[in-house]
């Protein structure tokens, strides 16, 4: 790793540093300002949107940004323009879905129109990540996603202190708008400082068919995956209370930011690089990023893991409410199935580079049946704080293991057509 590339992954893991302090403030204003009932109600509303983002996007970025790492500067506005048109459409479609959820009784009416917004402004944030990442720019989608996801945060404080009456939910909805809001323009700016030109850019509709084509099948494996962080806490809603909610969404947002931190520091370099090496049939380099990367995930997931459970304890007694306190053992469930999570995301990487979709989606949807599974037996024996980590654990171990298997395999088949084709292609 040469000095300025070991510069540049410094100042994007600093970034995405503050995003992850960024996250774990936000968490101890909430527990701090608002009643545990609200940041139970904030839990649901964030998990919503973050479910949402799959529909908003249809996963289009599976195919999206494979076509954008390869393509040049004169087509990639094209696929973009393309790309922003699809997403427009499917925010339009999407109303009658939320206005059925907040029906449904799900969320409260009161915070309709700031979810339909930040879920819109929060999705076109993540995708221009999603683009600087691809263009192997990660400093500046770590830029992005700090502002996002964690400047708004600094503001909080101040907002709180100033005004008893502003240490609501609302105003804390509010906020989070205005960040997504202010990362777009900011991602707007850098695309301009592309030089990219979209003078002429058309409408092209059989890529767009294409795109859905390969990406929808895929959806069902993210739908799969993220449903677990999504029904986590309307299944603890339902077997305990909102209160408990607030409790989980707590401790639950440390070890979100742990990774979003390892995204940063490891998998946004990686997996450009191991799509790179697959792409070119480079087995030999392809697997010495696999295991580096696979190294770096276990020294850091246990780092991050001993500091934030070392940390927790003085953090909590700062938010001045013993109710948190006292479940801090749900805490080393959590970080243990957000461990499990990460390791899984290894093999992962390795099949998306190998674009075995197929493996990715089953992987997915076996993890979702075992969390399922695993959630209604160990209902019957456990606090039902604990029943969802647990559950967690079983099924990102399962889901681990066999994305392990499949990568082995799929790997071998992969690498033999490559040195096929080289070898009638001739040097």
């Amino acid at each position: 790793m040469t000095m300025n590339s070991f510069l540049h992954r410094g100042a994007n893991t600093g970034m995405r540093g503050l995003v992850l302090a960024g996250r774990l403030l936000l968490m101890l204003l909430l527990a701090r300002f608002l009643p545990v009932e609200e940041v139970g109600l904030f839990g649901l509303v964030f998990v919503t949107v973050s479910f949402g983002l799959m529909f908003a996007g249809l996963d289009f970025h599976a195919f999206s940004n494979r076509q954008i790492i390869g393509a040049d500067d004169g087509l990639r506005p094209q696929l973009l323009v393309n790309q922003l048109f699809l997403y427009a459409a499917v925010y339009v479609l999407m109303l009658p879905l939320c206005l059925a959820i907040f029906s449904a009784g799900l969320l409260p009416w009161r915070v309709f129109g700031l979810f339909f917004l930040i879920l819109i402004v929060e999705h076109l944030s993540y995708e221009a990540y999603r683009l600087f990442i691809s263009l192997e720019r990660p400093l500046t989608g770590s830029t992005v996603s700090f502002i996002r996801g964690a400047s708004w945060v600094l503001l909080l404080p101040v907002l709180f202190l100033w005004r008893e009456d502003l240490q609501t939910l609302n105003t804390v909805l509010l906020m989070w708008l205005f960040g997504g809001l202010l990362s777009l323009l900011f991602s707007a700016l850098m695309i301009v400082r592309t030089g990219w030109s979209f003078a002429g850019v058309s409408l092209d509709v059989r890529w767009i068919r294409r795109g859905l084509n390969i990406a929808l099948p895929f959806l069902l494996g993210t739908l799969a995956i993220r449903s677990i962080f999504a029904l986590d806490r309307y299944f603890i809603e339902a077997m305990s209370t909102l209160a408990m909610v607030g409790v989980y969404t707590f401790y639950i947002g440390m070890c979100v930011a742990m990774q979003g931190l390892m995204d940063a520091a490891i998998f946004s370099f990686a997996y450009p690089r191991m799509i790179a090496a697959a792409s070119a049939g480079d087995e030999e380099g392809f697997w010495q990023l696999f295991w580096r990367v696979a190294g770096h995930t276990l020294v850091a997931t246990a780092v991050l893991v001993v500091a934030i459970y070392w940390l927790s304890a003085p953090l909590i007694r700062l938010v001045d409410n013993p109710v948190y306190l006292d479940y801090l053992y749900l805490l080393k469930h959590l970080l243990a199935a957000f461990s499990v999570f990460l390791f899984s995301m290894v093999p992962h990487f390795g099949l998306y580079a190998m674009h075995s979709d197929s493996a990715i989606i089953i992987g997915n949807v076996l993890a979702l049946l075992a969390f399922l599974a695993a959630a209604a037996a160990l209902y019957a024996y456990q606090p039902a704080l604990t029943v969802i980590p647990d559950a967690m654990i079983i099924a990102f171990s399962l889901m681990f293991l066999f994305k392990s298997i499949r990568l082995y395999y799929v790997s071998r088949a992969f690498f033999t057509r490559s040195r096929a084709n080289a070898a009638r292609t001739g040097p």
